[in-house]
């Protein structure tokens, strides 16, 4: 793996723009592990305080790999040093949580370096995330003179007021001092809202039979996604299909389902007051209601062969059949993926320039268009 920087790494710009590339025996190191939700870890250690991990700045970013390239943002001058590794990860939205969870404004919640801060920590405590053996360093010099002048001590304190950190760079400061005054009760209500809906959500989903709803991520707005309340609920542990065992139930016993029994009693309803008018009929137009209670037998018979289809279909998705189906679509998804990360992150002969201009088309984000820009007129603060 190598890492491609932008500008001069002995006096470089406190945004420092990076491109990285693998080589063939790389990439198809992690096409032999099967490996999904690929990231590079990233990873600026500043110099200093070695002696002391709590006093350890750091930095983390943890980027896609087809993403090609990222924007690190430097926040003390000297001499510091990037490390990059690549991992992947069964669930990558929880690793990128427990990797960039911090528990102080210089400390994150998990070690990821050795204690001397030059080579990576041999056992980092990260679950679900898979640690490579592909990863690469280099060594960056930020001049003090390269970052943006601070405000004054006074309107710091005005606008910083209430947040955890300070304004980290000159466009957050300004987007704070426009919205200190509305930003709370705005906050407070989308709390409120996301956590009716949430309650909402865990009501139905327990009403329906569903196992495993995370009663903890309905009052936890700020700490877990409104799909967390039901990432652990499935069919196969639902109430009405499987009891505690594991043991499949009877169909009968699935038409009990709430959602299922709502349809049937409709359905009898409806079929009740064809039959009160079937009644009626019969007294005048008797041909008529023979026709009409044939009706009434034919979609009977239909909706019942209907709503047996339906379950049988979903109690088919838990056998090997349909697996198997799924496996082998996913295997030529992920052959073509990696077909095509060989071709846009692959080390080449020819030079690699770190600038978003220089991908591919397709390559050229939104996101990384304006990281490029923001890189020109939001350069971080000095700490």
């Amino acid at each position: 793996m190598r890492l491609i920087p932008s500008g001069n790494l002995e006096s470089a710009e406190p945004v420092l723009a990076v491109r990285w590339c693998l080589e063939r025996s790389e990439i198809e190191y992690l096409k032999y592990k099967y490996a999904e939700d690929i990231h590079i870890l990233i990873i600026i250690k500043y110099e200093g305080n070695l002696e002391h991990y709590e006093n350890n700045l750091e930095e983390r970013y943890l980027v896609p790999i087809d993403q090609m390239m990222a924007y690190l943002n430097f926040r003390k001058p000297g001499n510091h040093t990037v490390y990059a590794k690549v991992i992947y990860s069964s669930d990558i939205k929880k690793t990128k949580r427990d990797i960039l969870i911090k528990q102080s404004h210089t400390q994150y919640r998990y070690r990821l370096l050795s204690i001397d801060g030059h080579s990576w920590w041999e056992n980092p405590i990260i679950d679900y995330a898979s640690f490579t053996h592909i990863e690469a360093e280099m060594d960056v010099s930020i001049p003090k003179e390269h970052f943006p002048a601070e405000p004054p001590l006074w309107l710091k304190s005005i606008v910083n007021y209430g947040h955890e950190f300070p304004a980290v760079d000159p466009c957050m400061f300004r987007r704070r001092l426009i919205y200190c005054l509305p930003k709370l009760p705005l906050f407070g209500a989308w709390a409120v809202i996301t956590t009716l809906l949430r309650l909402v959500i865990a009501l139905v989903a327990t009403f329906l039979g569903f196992r495993g709803v995370n009663w903890k991520a309905v009052f936890r707005p700020w700490a877990d996604s409104i799909e967390d309340v039901v990432n652990g609920t499935s069919l196969k542990t639902n109430w009405f299909v499987n009891d505690k065992y594991g043991e499949e139930r009877p169909i009968w016993f699935t038409l009990l389902n709430p959602i299922i029994m709502f349809i049937v009693i409709n359905v009898c309803v409806g079929l009740g007051k064809i039959l009160i008018l079937l009644i009626k009929m019969m007294a005048i137009k008797p041909i008529i209601a023979a026709f009409v209670g044939v009706g009434i037998v034919v979609i009977s018979t239909i909706l019942y062969f209907v709503i047996s289809k339906i379950i049988e279909r979903k109690l088919q998705m838990e056998t090997g059949e349909y697996y198997r189906i799924k496996r082998n679509q996913e295997e030529q998804r992920l052959e073509d993926w990696y077909n095509e990360l060989s071709q846009t992150i692959g080390c080449k002969t020819t030079p690699i320039r770190a600038d978003v201009s220089d991908l591919p088309k397709r390559k050229r984000s939104v996101q990384l268009r304006f990281l490029k820009i923001k890189a020109r007129v939001c350069k971080p603060y000095a700490r």
